[in-house]
């Protein structure tokens, strides 16, 4: 069991069950903004990026942070996450580029591949560190071996790295060790197909790149997003993609 002395969501659908209709809408247009500015999204990454925007809006809503700075960001993610908050936000690909500190350091999908990243998050922040990371326990892991070994590919996939660091009790572990008081740990981005990371369409003609959506498309699989994941009954332990973590230092 994960101790309670700081909050836990169940999945990011808790905060949209807590918001209002106004932050559901704010959420669709930020994610349908961000998406044009990539030359590449599936539906997985639409899902991803409104579950995410979401936890992110909450985040700057109820801790008031001035500034924030996702480093160092995946090439997938292309930077433009910083389209989910009002406040002054940077992407930087390295600690080496940034430009000052920032209330709020975060991350997508790094921190598993080199753990020592916490602790230039802490060096670089006024107040706050999170990261996301990618769920080892997904069923979906099985099918995105079997894509390698099939294919046999090296994975350069973001879902990649140390496995211990790749659950809600693992990265809880490391931001303990690293000094950090941890305000809130859970879930988000928890769509009704397992985590395989590639499409089935992929999966038999290898591809790394999706096929991207019209804006009116994206409306309506955003409009999905919001309506199942909060009727989504499965187990989040082994279902949610991403388990987060949300700290002070």
């Amino acid at each position: 069991m994960i101790e309670n002395e700081y909050k836990t969501r169940d999945c990011w659908s808790c905060s949209i069950k807590l918001s209002n209709s106004a932050l559901k809408s704010e959420v669709m247009r930020r994610v349908a903004s961000a998406s044009q500015l990539k030359p590449y999204r599936g539906i997985g990454e639409l899902w991803r990026m409104a579950s995410q925007y979401t936890v992110l809006r909450r985040w700057e809503r109820e801790y008031q942070f001035k500034s924030a700075c996702e480093v160092p960001y995946q090439n997938y993610v292309w930077g433009v996450d910083g389209h989910a908050l009002d406040c002054f936000h940077r992407s930087y690909r390295r600690f080496n580029d940034m430009e000052g500190k920032f209330d709020l350091v975060w991350n997508f999908c790094v921190i598993q591949q080199d753990p020592r990243t916490i602790y230039q998050m802490i060096q670089n922040s006024n107040k706050y560190v999170a990261s996301f990371v990618p769920n080892s326990l997904n069923i979906g892991r099985t099918l995105h071996g079997l894509y390698h070994f099939v294919h046999k590919t090296r994975c350069t996939h973001p879902d990649r790295g140390d496995k211990s660091l790749m659950t809600l009790r693992g990265l809880i572990h490391l931001y303990k060790n690293a000094g950090i008081r941890i305000l809130e740990a859970g879930y988000c981005d928890m769509p009704p197909q397992p985590d395989w990371v590639i499409s089935l369409r992929n999966f038999f003609k290898p591809a790394d790149l999706e096929t991207p959506y019209r804006s009116s498309t994206i409306v309506q699989v955003l409009e999905k997003v919001f309506w199942f994941d909060q009727a989504n009954p499965l187990p989040k332990r082994i279902w949610a993609h991403h388990p987060y973590v949300f700290g002070g230092i």
